[in-house]
């Protein structure tokens, strides 16, 4: 369910997010209890009181009940359903959204990762890991510090620091946060050149299956960002691993793989996978086989290709910055960048020739140019930049235009 709502602010459907948001309170307080059950059976030498263990969900979830980390999941199921509640701030930036609801939900989710993790030679790691559905020899492979968790717990620890900073509050568990963040070794390069699905592998596919459907140790490109262009060697190796998993099986995998190749900015990789999910995966009646059906992989295939057209994770607008090499021409309007700008463009031959960007809240602007010379239209008059990154403090309301 969490990648159905991948595409929702970035093609500005922010508003159908919020059915999510409530599906995720309705539950929250068995969540706590969960959570407390599972620190107590886990590690309860780090327990905190009854409800003072954060909450946490494994990888089943129903109306009224759910499922805990364990088996071929590990606890960092949890952070990869609390992303979203930090992206749809950053796309609305709805002050009190965070406030009463975000900010409770990454915080707690953070306190309980605070207390899975065990201190080893000098690394916070979890203690029971495992990625999802791999196995190795028959078996769910159970291990220490796996990829998939350690990212997920840093993608959440780094959104909770975000949120309690727009948000100008101080509490303890953010210095546990702080101290613990720089320890947790979330990206590790193998042998092969690969990122590395499990600590202790050396070469791609020593551990589990080599062309599994799910690509768990690359979650901190997408749906999370902490792999991007300024980690350009963590950048490298996730295509490289990309590469060797394979274009996927079901529909939702090569939808997360089209995001993943979108996310690295390979034109190439995300055209051709989004190519095969189409001619592949989604029969005549648009519907995404699993089989036989899986509505993930219809939203996955609309967040890829939001992904592929506008990007805005580095800190500032990328205008098509994975456009495949048949999309030479084209446009698209109502597209959403973080910081709530919402953005309109026009393209040839895989260039832009004219966007439009308004800013729905205000704030400050950066739109990538790439070394073009654009001309940038305001109610002040025209301006000719030729740079890299284009800067401008917004009003709300207020619209650009920049023509190449």
């Amino acid at each position: 369910v969490q990648m159905n709502y991948c595409p929702s602010c970035i093609t500005n459907l922010s508003e159908c997010f919020i059915s999510y948001s409530d599906y995720n309170q309705a539950y929250m307080e068995l969540a706590h209890r969960v959570a407390d059950e599972y620190i107590e059976k886990v590690c309860p030498e780090r327990a905190g009181a009854p409800g003072e263990n954060g909450w946490i969900i494994g990888t089943g979830a129903w109306p009224y009940t759910i499922g805990e980390p364990g088996g071929h999941s590990g606890p960092g199921t949890g952070g990869f359903t609390t992303l979203l509640f930090w992206d749809y701030y950053d796309y609305t930036r709805d002050e009190k959204y965070l406030k009463e609801v975000a900010y409770p939900v990454l915080y707690d989710m953070s306190l309980f990762f605070s207390r899975t993790l065990k201190e080893i030679d000098g690394k916070y790691l979890v203690e029971q890991s495992a990625s999802p559905e791999q196995f190795h020899e028959g078996k769910a492979y159970a291990t220490v510090g796996c990829a998939f968790d350690q990212q997920m717990i840093y993608e959440n620890y780094v959104a909770t620091l975000k949120a309690a900073e727009a948000l100008g509050v101080e509490e303890p568990l953010l210095d546990t946060i702080r101290e613990q963040i720089d320890k947790l070794d979330p990206v590790l390069i193998g042998k092969s050149g690969q990122i590395k699905e499990f600590r202790e592998e050396e070469n791609y596919g020593d551990i589990g299956e080599w062309k599994h459907r799910h690509v768990s140790h690359l979650v901190a490109l997408y749906p999370g960002t902490s792999i991007n262009t300024n980690t350009p060697e963590f950048l490298e190796a996730a295509k490289y691993s990309l590469t060797q998993r394979g274009d996927g099986s079901s529909g939702w995998s090569r939808a997360h793989r089209a995001c993943l190749w979108a996310r690295a900015k390979d034109k190439e990789g995300a055209g051709r996978v989004l190519d095969s999910l189409i001619r592949v995966n989604i029969p005549e009646n648009l519907w995404d086989q699993h089989p036989p059906f899986q509505i993930d992989g219809n939203f996955g295939y609309t967040a890829s290709v939001g992904e592929m057209l506008l990007q805005s994770q580095d800190g500032y607008i990328d205008l098509l910055p994975a456009l495949p090499e048949k999309w030479t021409t084209g446009s698209f309007t109502g597209l959403v960048a973080r910081g709530n700008f919402v953005v309109d463009c026009k393209f040839e031959n895989g260039r832009p020739t004219w966007c439009k960007i308004t800013a729905r809240v205000g704030g400050k602007l950066r739109l990538g140019i790439d070394g073009e010379v654009a001309t940038i239209v305001t109610n002040g008059g025209k301006n000719s930049f030729s740079g890299s990154i284009y800067e401008r403090n917004m009003t709300e309301g207020e619209s650009l235009e920049v023509y190449y």
